[in-house]
């Protein structure tokens, strides 16, 4: 395990700014333009480690990148044949995935998603738009508050965590923004949010299992409201079946916006 190279180095510099944490969290939302237009539906997801467990990660994932004649792996491009995955056969994409999968249900604590029905945030009036926040910043707001309640039910108190986000998202502004505010009241400590910072996913090979997240339940939330007609993915049950408990996620639809537009 390299304990000198980019990522073991901004590791334990984010857990010490993070107040002494033992988590990072990174996230990153699925950003396909023209597949978010087709599908109205827009994700976000992440995954959990520990401190160790994210070098063992780092350390295997740069393994199998290296196996596989691939600098970075990319949900969409993996898909779609393009750039680095031209020309791969169906049972060398089954491989490849199935070793991604492994190394990421072997290494996380927790996969956590959510996503939102675009048409019901546009059918929002602008000052209900506004109050709620931009599909990014809302839908990573959610998603820190189920991590933060996933670690309450298993330790019993508030556990600081160290976010990483992808670089490719919008709205990094409003995102400092919001977590700023967040952080600075004490009603909000409950989300533990010990930092936040952005990187590159080449560098930061932990957005690359994000990635694979994001965009299965991005394009399955879709399936499940009707916007694609299509059964459920393999790869999709590969990665969650038998690890059920560690994936969890909300999706935003019409009803969900209405009842925030309620009690908020």
């Amino acid at each position: 395990m390299h304990n000198d190279g980019y990522f073991p180095q901004l590791l334990r510099m984010l857990l010490r700014v993070s107040g002494g944490a033992r988590y990072i969290f990174v996230l990153t939302a699925y950003v396909d333009e023209s597949e978010l237009h087709d599908l109205r539906m827009f994700g976000v997801a992440g995954f959990l480690w520990e401190e160790n467990a994210a070098l063992q990660f780092d350390a295997e994932w740069e393994a199998a990148l290296s196996d596989f004649g691939i600098k970075r792996f990319h949900m969409t491009d993996f898909e779609s044949g393009y750039g680095e995955f031209v020309g791969w056969s169906q049972n060398h994409r089954i491989e490849v995935l199935q070793r991604l999968h492994r190394i990421i249900n072997d290494t996380t604590l927790l996969g956590v998603w959510t996503t939102l029905d675009l048409d019901a945030y546009n059918a929002l009036n602008p000052d209900e738009q506004q109050a709620l926040g931009d599909p990014y910043t809302h839908c990573v707001q959610v998603v820190a508050a189920r991590v933060a309640s996933s670690l309450s039910d298993k330790h019993q108190r508030v556990e600081p965590i160290a976010y990483v986000l992808d670089n490719r998202g919008k709205g990094k502004e409003r995102l400092m923004d919001s977590f700023a505010y967040l952080s600075a009241r004490e009603e909000y400590d409950y989300l533990g949010l010990g930092s936040i910072t952005w990187a590159k996913s080449i560098k930061v090979r932990h957005l690359q299992a994000a990635d694979i997240l994001a965009y299965e339940w991005t394009k399955h939330s879709a399936t499940r409201t009707g916007r694609q007609d299509r059964p459920a993915r393999a790869s999709l049950r590969n990665l969650y079946v038998g690890h059920e408990s560690k994936y969890s996620g909300t999706h935003l639809g019409p009803n969900v916006l209405k009842e925030w537009e309620l009690y908020h």
